[in-house]
């Protein structure tokens, strides 16, 4: 389990994203600490508890609120013995996001939980990684239903 921070402006050095094959089946949870939602959360733990897979949290933005929010996961996590690596920083998901995968290629599944609250910003990006062969999972909806249903989750899952 490691925690380490980015540095603000990292982001400027890649803007297009890397052709490669993805090498793993490990979770990243991408949240922006500025409009984190509570129930995505205990949702992400699910996620790992069910599969067994170890979880990567890429935490922009946090503020003192999230920070609280996170210790909760990462307590549960660690009480089921679920292996994660927590990085936080400053910087816009748009462009952090590509770099947190493309240097952590074991990664192939990303968790968001308010994805709604700024898609229209993120939005090539994300069509770019699923391009590369990323399963991006919302895990909320604008009406905060559940869609962890997905059927390339459900795929993936027992494999």
């Amino acid at each position: 389990m490691q925690a380490r921070a980015i540095q603000h402006g990292q982001s400027s050095a890649m803007r297009t994203p890397v052709k490669f094959a993805l090498h793993g089946d490990d979770m990243l949870l991408a949240l922006d600490g500025r409009c984190l939602d509570r129930l995505a959360l205990p949702l992400a733990f699910q996620l790992c508890q069910q599969s067994g897979r170890r979880l990567d949290i890429l935490l922009l933005n946090p503020p003192k609120p999230a920070t609280l929010m996170l210790g909760q996961l990462l307590q549960k996590l660690e009480t089921e013995g679920i292996d994660y690596r927590l990085t936080s920083g400053e910087g816009d998901l748009a462009d952090e996001l590509p770099l947190y995968l493309h240097r952590f290629q074991t990664i192939s599944f990303v968790l968001m939980d308010c994805l709604d609250k700024w898609e229209a910003m993120l939005q090539p990006t994300l069509a770019a990684l699923r391009q590369e062969g990323y399963k991006i999972l919302t895990l909320l909806d604008r009406e905060k239903e559940v869609l962890i249903s997905s059927a390339e989750w459900r795929g993936r899952q027992h494999a």
